[in-house]
């Protein structure tokens, strides 16, 4: 197997799981009238998210479109983690990577531990066309890494 397109492949992977899942960011100390410790506390809270982001997706169908939470919707992440570190709102929904940057970054946020029922999402893969030889490189790769179980390994992360 051609070493180039596993470690692309795997790179690929790595970045889509780590992209895919959602999480919560809350503050350390939280202010006195809202504490979020589990996902169920998200209900009546003021959730901030970044507009077009899986994060803003599943926050709108699960909290607003339920009336179950209040979504404040924002064009930057920084402009949301501001606001929950001078508690205007009272966590973020955003993708599980950038909000490990953030908590590595600022200190007296964390995220929630616990796991949103978030679906799974589909990504496709684009190759230049008829560049067929590296597509297909680039799928038995991918197949080679779900047969060894390093996909299965990845997606614990």
């Amino acid at each position: 197997m051609d070493k180039k397109v596993m470690t692309i492949v795997a790179i690929v992977a790595v970045a889509i799981v780590a992209i895919a899942a959602v999480t919560v960011l809350v503050l350390n100390n939280q202010p006195s009238g809202k504490t979020i410790n589990t996902i169920e506390d998200l209900d009546g809270a003021k959730i901030a998210v970044e507009t077009g982001t899986t994060g803003d997706v599943y926050a709108t169908e699960k909290y607003e479109a339920t009336k179950k939470a209040t979504l404040v919707r924002y064009t930057t992440y920084p402009d949301a983690i501001m606001d929950l570190k001078n508690k205007k709102v009272d966590a973020i929904i955003m993708d599980k990577a950038p909000a490990q940057a953030y908590v590595k970054a600022n200190s007296g946020i964390k995220i929630l531990d616990a796991k949103l029922d978030s679906e799974i999402e589909n990504y496709g893969f684009v190759f230049k066309l008829g560049n067929t030889t590296l597509q297909g490189k680039f799928n038995t790769a991918l197949a080679e890494l779900k047969s060894e179980g390093k996909i299965a390994e990845i997606e614990k992360y």
